[in-house]
């Protein structure tokens, strides 16, 4: 219509094959992704992150502290399979830019911003009762 070129900046989704098979053919390999994490993988991993927070207080680099940290964690036979989970998900591959840990100056750090945006359409615009979409849009 204007005819200028499509530019998206912000897309929310999933971290899973599938949603990033479709926003790479569409909108291009040289878009950044930040992708959500649920909120109990981050507890979870959470208590290993406490447990070596004091190496990191040691450490200038958060690159220092995971180079030092993956060569202990894959020495040590309770944590290698951690070590190598941590490298291939967290450090390698299409979904490295976690957004517990790369949230974008201005954008939402909760664990899904789409429910607040839900919370405040029902709330101001249907009363919590249920419209169909016309009616919503009118």
């Amino acid at each position: 219509m204007t005819g200028k070129a499509l530019l998206v900046s912000t897309v929310m989704g999933d971290a899973e094959d599938a949603q990033f098979n479709v926003f790479e053919r569409i909108f291009g390999e040289d878009n950044k992704y930040i992708y959500l994490i649920k909120r109990k993988e981050c507890q979870k991993l959470q208590r290993i992150v406490y447990f070596e927070a004091s190496t990191i207080l040691t450490l200038v680099e958060v690159w220092e502290f995971v180079r030092v940290n993956v060569v202990a964690w894959r020495d040590s036979p309770e944590t290698k399979e951690f070590a190598e989970y941590f490298v291939n998900q967290w450090l390698q591959g299409k979904f490295v830019r976690w957004q517990c840990f790369h949230t974008a100056g201005g954008f939402a750090s909760t664990n899904n911003p789409v429910e607040q945006f839900n919370k405040k359409l029902k709330r101001d615009y249907t009363l919590r009762q249920r419209l169909k979409m016309g009616t919503l849009l009118q």
